[in-house]
């Protein structure tokens, strides 16, 4: 195996365990593997078999053609680092749970549109709601 296939398993064991807010420990429970296979993998001391990692993927709910889908990683390093992590953390869903997330995004861009909308007119609303300074003046003299 190359180099730098090795380095690429080892860096995407460690970017899933991350998306997932996993420690070493946690994903090795998850996964059913020694935490030292988990973390000698991850830091590139010794390359992950297949099986090994089929059950970390069976552990984040991913399947192996999506691990090995290196090609996306690098696109990815065009984006912002909040861009790559949201594309991350989607790809690791299984696929109903990535539709529902697909849908929920949409959701909050719609709602953030017509939010700059109701967002300008705020202004316009505070100052027509807004005591006057003369009819407070008024009220207290009657």
């Amino acid at each position: 195996m190359s180099d730098a296939l090795a380095d690429q398993i080892a860096a995407r064991i460690k970017e899933l365990r991350e998306a997932h807010g996993l420690s070493i420990r946690a994903l090795a429970r998850k996964a059913g593997l020694p935490p030292e296979l988990v973390s000698r993998s991850e830091r590139g001391e010794s390359v992950a078999t297949v099986p090994s990692i089929a059950k970390i993927c069976a552990a984040v709910e991913i399947d192996l053609p999506t691990f090995f889908a290196f090609d996306r990683a690098a696109e990815a390093s065009e984006l912002t680092s909040e861009q790559s992590e949201t594309l991350t953390l989607i790809a690791t869903l299984p696929r109903s749970a990535q539709q529902k997330a697909l849908r929920g995004l949409r959701m909050l861009l719609r709602a953030g549109s017509e939010g700059e909308s109701s967002q300008a007119e705020e202004p316009k609303l505070r100052a027509a709601s807004a005591p006057q300074p003369s009819r407070l003046a008024k009220g207290r003299r009657s």
